[in-house]
């Protein structure tokens, strides 16, 4: 199959907080943010949806990753995050799931 846990799209949707989680932590982190989000993706895929801690992965890619950035703040970041996840949740619920044809 054509799944892919490095890209948003890859895997099944994990909410849009977590994706935009994930997507701050690709684009800030370079090759380790695209590295620790893919783990994290597993990670969170191999657990059933309603037992996936969402402030958890927050914690994480701000410690793990985010922090490592000169300039980015925790609260940037928790701002980015909200705001990002509200409009990619919109973006999803109008989309639904694609399908390659």
């Amino acid at each position: 199959s054509g799944d892919s846990v490095e890209r948003l799209g890859g895997y099944d949707w994990l909410g849009g907080e977590v994706e935009a989680t994930l997507l701050v932590a690709r684009s800030v982190g370079a090759l380790e943010g695209i590295g620790w989000a893919a783990q994290e993706t597993q990670r969170l895929l191999s657990q059933p949806a309603g037992q996936r801690d969402v402030v958890g992965v927050r914690r994480r890619a701000f410690e793990e990753v985010i922090c490592k950035r000169r300039g980015f703040r925790s609260q940037e970041f928790g701002v980015f995050v909200e705001k990002g996840g509200r409009n990619m949740d919109r973006i999803h619920t109008i989309t639904g799931k694609w399908a390659s044809s």
